[in-house]
């Protein structure tokens, strides 16, 4: 009776009945052992051999209902039944069929469609958000779309296709998709996208490109590692884990390894990657400063340099890839744990010596390359021996091993245990060795490191063998020049490096050859931070060559700093600014050793060029701190019972107070200004320092001006006059005459 009903309600009951007797028995004549037909029931015979999409599809519907899946935690096994159950849904059930007056079968299957088509419209969106969050944007991608075709009208739907478009490098159709968006919800719905809609497309309209990031470029292929890649780009796209830390010895591909992921990577956040390479500095004080420089923001005025860098990620979807941190971690935990509260789209990418211990990190332990074992069946597609052979075609072009080479640069790989900075020094010598030379020579030198120090772990050993094995190789100018390398820290040039060292053009070019001096495209020199420690070390074995080497480092870039002063007050600003910032790494080592040794004469010499750098560069907390520290230091020394020059280094305590004074009146930091610039007064006046006190008093007088105590302003400016025109220079004179005219005009107006 139900059955009549559904398909003849229009009809007697008896017509209806009689209809569905001979339909019936068409059905029993056609499908046979497929139906079921008793007297009172009709049903499918679910005991026979079929199969149908429905029946599947309602069954993965019960039993993910059942599952109470979410998200946050969806097992593989359900993604497989949710890719199933989409993949069987070809459209609504049923569609383009219909019965004409057959009202009650409409309705059971329109209730049927809009059954089927909700658990789909379900299933197609917990595929789309698992797969944004696990990275696969392409695949996501496929069923966004199906899903905005499913249900145009869910703005969240359109959500994802605009994320999922923008971060599969399609930032014009992520744009193209909010107008989709907003045209159907005009004209079906008469209403605008929601806030949130319209916010992302902003977001996304204002990046200029796609996966933007400063890395720095590598000149030859990324060689294996294939494992690592995939998983710690996994890492990226997992939203509980906010750290990724790469940990290992130096030399052990850590930054190449992160440079790579971070590249393959850099369409997951919006606003790309930055990476900022941290060796060179010396303190965390120097961090947010790196960090600051390496996105390129303008100056912020007063504002302090860590707000300005919270307030500038707070909104950001970014990678920060901070570049050997190992020396930091001490000072600069709280600023990675600031970023982490500020920025909630921040990930941070790092590379150390030494796990950070916090919470949310993920630690990723780099090893060597896989190298072949010792079975005598080498096989040359291990990654260790493509590295060799890659490196070793860059020394040698054309290099090709025969059987015997080849089982020699396996034995090789497996000597350093596959760590890339020692094949590539090894393969540097193939052009003048055999490869069984090198072996023999790394396996004799390994030995006897390994002996007697056994706490230090195999692979540092077998890296230290290298790199004495190279030492070994080289003349003795060779090695005279290498080791006062490790003088410098960062990028130098050709100049300071002759200067300072005294190489040659042919040794300087013959240690490049030998990839232990790094050339940049720009011209800039540079040694990898390991290497540039062993230099370090082979010169601190010869303390009188070291102490000299340290002194021409100091004076030379002190002599670089006075040569620049001059053009901050011409036309060459920028090119004072370019160069002084290309240095400063190897300026503040300078300076640090010079303040340390009591060479007060390069300290003065530089400090003006370094004071312009500062003020003309907008870093005005960066060097009001250099300069306090500088004055610590001194003042330390100048304690010390058999200080020979104490006028002196009060001198000098002093002028460093009037430039620490000087910036921090530029940060409205005045109280504290002026009490510095009070004590570089008092310092000054018993000394024959004039043209500093006088400078001391001028900068107070300008001061004091500023926050409006006019009569004490006069009487600094004018004692400083009288010192300016003592010392008979003009320039004084001028400034602090311009200063008393501009306080007798605000003299006057207030009067009036």
């Amino acid at each position: 009776e139900a059955l009549g009903d559904m398909f003849w309600d229009d009809r007697s009951q008896s017509k209806a009945m009689g209809n569905l007797r001979v339909i019936l028995t068409s059905l029993r004549q056609q499908l046979g052992e497929y139906v079921d037909i008793r007297r009172q029931t009709v049903a499918f015979n679910t005991g026979s051999n079929y199969w149908l999409d429905v029946a599947e599809l309602t069954s993965l519907t019960e039993m993910l209902q059942s599952e109470a899946v979410s998200v946050d935690q969806l097992p593989r096994t359900t993604v497989r039944r949710l890719e199933r159950a989409v993949d069987l849904y070809h459209g609504d059930f049923l569609a383009g069929f219909n019965l004409r007056d057959a009202q009650g079968f409409e309705e059971w299957a329109r209730f049927e469609r809009e059954r089927l088509r909700h658990f789909v419209t379900q299933a197609l969106q917990l595929l789309v958000a698992y797969y944004l969050r696990s990275g696969d944007y392409q695949l996501g991608l496929n069923y966004a779309t199906r899903l905005t075709e499913l249900d145009s009208f869910s703005e969240e739907a359109h959500r994802h296709m605009m994320l999922l478009l923008v971060r599969t490098g399609q930032r014009n159709a992520a744009l193209r998709q909010y107008e989709t968006c907003r045209r159907i919800l005009a004209d079906e719905l008469g209403v605008e996208p929601l806030e949130e809609t319209t916010l992302l497309y902003h977001r996304i309209k204002s990046i200029s490109t796609v996966g933007a990031h400063n890395l720095p470029p590598q000149h030859t292929p990324f060689v294996g590692r294939t494992a690592e890649l995939m998983l710690l780009g996994s890492y990226l796209t997992q939203s509980d884990i906010r750290v990724v830390t790469l940990v290992g010895p130096g030399g052990i591909g850590k930054t190449r390894l992160s440079t790579q992921v971070a590249l393959e990577n850099r369409t997951v956040f919006l606003n790309g990657v930055c990476f900022v390479p941290l060796a060179a500095i010396q303190s965390a004080d120097f961090l947010v400063p790196s960090i600051i420089e390496a996105l390129q923001l303008s100056d912020a005025g007063s504002e302090r340099p860590k707000t300005q860098l919270l307030d500038y990620l707070r909104n950001r979807e970014l990678l920060l890839f901070l570049d050997n941190f190992e020396h930091l971690v001490d000072g600069g935990i709280e600023l990675i744990i600031d970023i982490l509260q500020a920025a909630p789209e921040v990930k941070l990418l790092v590379t150390s010596r030494e796990r950070l211990n916090i919470h949310g990190e993920r630690v990723f332990e780099v090893g060597g390359l896989p190298t072949p074992p010792d079975n005598g069946q080498t096989i040359a597609t291990h990654s260790a021996m493509q590295l060799f052979l890659q490196s070793a075609n860059s020394t040698r072009a054309g290099f090709s091993p025969d059987a015997e080479a080849i089982t020699q640069i396996a034995h090789i790989c497996r000597l350093v245990e596959g760590m890339p900075l020692a094949i590539e020094l090894a393969a540097a010598w193939v052009h003048v060795l055999s490869c069984r030379e090198i072996a023999a020579d790394i396996e004799r030198n390994l030995g006897a490191l390994s002996a007697p120090t056994r706490n230090i772990p195999q692979r540092h050993r077998s890296l230290r063998a290298v790199c004495d094995y190279s030492w070994e190789l080289l003349s003795e100018d060779e090695q005279q020049v290498f080791q006062k390398f490790g003088a410098f820290i960062g990028r130098f040039d050709r100049e300071a490096a002759q200067r300072v060292t005294g190489v040659s053009l042919l040794t300087l070019s013959a240690l490049a050859d030998k990839s232990l001096v790094r050339r940049s495209a720009t011209g800039q020199y540079d040694v990898h931070e390991l290497l540039r420690q062993y230099a370090a070390k082979k010169l601190a074995d010869d303390p009188a060559e070291l102490e000299t080497t340290l002194d021409r480092h100091a004076g030379y870039y002190a002599s670089l700093l006075h040569r620049r002063q001059a053009e901050f007050a011409a036309e060459h600003k920028p090119d004072a600014l370019t160069a002084i910032e290309t240095a400063i790494d190897n300026i503040l080592a300078g300076w640090q050793w010079s303040l340390i040794r009591g060479r007060y004469a390069d300290v003065r010499l530089a400090l003006d060029g370094l004071f312009l750098f500062y003020q003309t560069g907008g870093r005005l907390w960066e060097g009001a701190r250099l300069f306090e520290r500088a004055v610590t230091l001194l003042e330390l020394q100048n304690t010390t019972p058999n200080s020979d020059e104490p006028n002196d280094v009060s001198g000098l305590i002093g002028s460093l107070l009037i430039r620490q004074g000087q910036l921090l009146h530029r940060l409205a930091s005045y109280s504290k200004a002026e009490a510095t610039l009070r004590r570089s007064i008092d310092l000054l006046q018993p000394l024959d320092e004039k043209r500093e006190l006088a400078l001391a008093l001028e900068q107070l007088g300008g001061l004091l001006y500023a926050v409006g105590r006019h009569a004490e302003a006069q009487e600094q400016l004018q004692t400083g006059l009288d010192l300016w025109s003592t010392l008979d220079d003009e320039a004084g004179i001028a400034r602090v005459k311009n200063r008393l005219g501009t306080l007798a005009l605000a003299q006057n107006s207030s009067s009036n």
